[in-house]
């Protein structure tokens, strides 16, 4: 779940956005209420903040300097309670906030803490459920699958069907193996990889300079 599907949950269907959009995309993982003056070292990331601004700082140097460090530490999202103690989030905050992609939320200070947390937590959770059951039927799909001989075009066209994208099976020097198409989202570079039947020299290049390279060799399992 990210920031975006969050405010999708009805106790936060109310919420402004008022900064920070480009990241409402984080993941939310959990909701944590913090009111105090220095809430960074309980913050986790993933984690939405909710505050009343009880123990906002003051002085707009300290402001700025929060925020950036909510951000580092890869905070979600902050929600602040209005207008009890604050009418709104300060303009200072606002833009720092801006610049380091951290949404920052306006909520009904009427709307309990209890029932956003309880709702969001619920939602997370059943997500995480339909994850599970949805990775335990690709699993099972592509077990069967496999006993039934198929070679590893198959298998692809298997996995690509259950997920709904492209795929392709190469081997650890990026030679092609297998492909299956879904037909409506080949990129540039799936097509130089289906063309040359290997991956492009940069796409390996760039993962090998992530480390990516050196994990998928190291480990016969999924990698993330």
């Amino acid at each position: 779940m990210n920031v975006q599907d969050a405010l999708a949950v009805e106790s936060l269907r109310q919420a402004t956005v008022v900064a920070g959009e480009r990241g409402l995309e984080h993941e939310v993982r959990w909701a944590h209420v913090i009111d105090m003056p220095d809430p960074v070292p309980w913050v986790r990331p993933g984690q939405l903040l909710l505050t009343t601004g009880f123990a906002w700082p003051k002085s707009a140097a300290d402001q700025r300097a929060q925020i950036a460090a909510l951000a580092k530490a890869g905070l979600a999202a902050m929600a602040l309670a209005v207008p009890r103690y604050l009418e709104h989030f300060p303009h200072v905050a606002k833009d720092e906030a801006d610049r380091h992609g951290l949404p920052l939320l306006e909520i009904p200070f009427e709307v309990p803490f209890a029932q956003i947390t309880e709702e969001l937590h619920r939602a997370i959770i059943a997500e995480q459920y339909r994850v599970i059951e949805r990775s335990e039927e690709i699993h099972r799909e592509l077990t069967l699958a496999a006993t039934r001989g198929s070679n590893l075009r198959e298998l692809a066209r298997t996995l690509g069907e259950l997920i709904w994208r492209s795929v392709t099976f190469e081997d650890p020097d990026g030679k092609l193996l297998a492909y299956y198409a879904s037909g409506d989202e080949d990129d540039a570079v799936r097509a130089e990889t289906l063309q040359k039947e290997r991956s492009p020299a940069s796409m390996i290049e760039a993962m090998e300079a992530k480390g990516l390279m050196a994990q998928i060799r190291s480990n016969s399992g999924p990698s993330r």
